[in-house]
């Protein structure tokens, strides 16, 4: 078992170098998410498809989750940064940090890409879990902790919303529109 208690995976976190540079720290989830975020809205059907979908209370119009994310993110990479700095030898929460990315990037690919609501809930949960304890452990680590904390709440709700779509919509993202032209030999997704 390695020392940062994530047993094979010890090299699963950013390099030192992007960790140790604020900007570096910042730029790589505010890029890499705009980047996922643009990729699957280039679709032209993505929007469409998102607005056809039955949604749970309280689900946002679409255009909130751009800033809210780009906000969360720039965040989320500053806590990284602080969190680094205060403890550079913290495997453990450097890679769940690393974990964590990962699965936030590959929710919209899942979701609207291939539109696995299944597979995406299970992502967002496995991302909470991991979004909880780096709260948890940052709390104290200057304002690390409390620069997580707006992004735990935030993926907390976007399960909601995910768990929702997927029971409104019978676990595809197929919306009542599509899934009746489908039943009536029209085109589907």
């Amino acid at each position: 078992m390695s020392s940062n208690g994530l047993g094979v995976f010890p090299n699963l976190s950013l390099p030192r170098f992007i960790l140790n540079s604020p900007t570096l720290s910042i730029l790589l989830p505010v890029t890499a998410g705009t980047l996922t975020g643009f990729l699957a809205n280039r679709r032209a059907d993505t929007r469409t498809q998102y607005k056809n979908l039955r949604q749970p209370a309280g689900a946002p119009p679409p255009w909130v989750f751009g800033p809210v994310w780009t906000i969360l993110y720039a965040s989320m990479g500053l806590a990284s940064h602080i969190a680094y700095r205060r403890n550079p030898l913290d495997l453990r929460n450097q890679t769940l940090y690393s974990i964590q990315l990962a699965l936030n990037f590959l929710w919209t690919p899942l979701f609207f890409g291939l539109g696995r609501v299944p597979e995406s809930l299970v992502d967002i949960l496995a991302l909470d879990w991991t979004v909880l304890h780096l709260v948890r452990n940052w709390w104290g680590v200057g304002p690390a902790g409390y620069l997580m904390a707006p992004y735990a709440a935030w993926s907390l709700f976007a399960t909601y919303l995910t768990g929702g779509i997927g029971f409104l919509n019978g676990w595809s993202m197929k919306g009542p529109h599509e899934k009746g032209k489908a039943a009536k030999g029209g085109k589907g997704y």
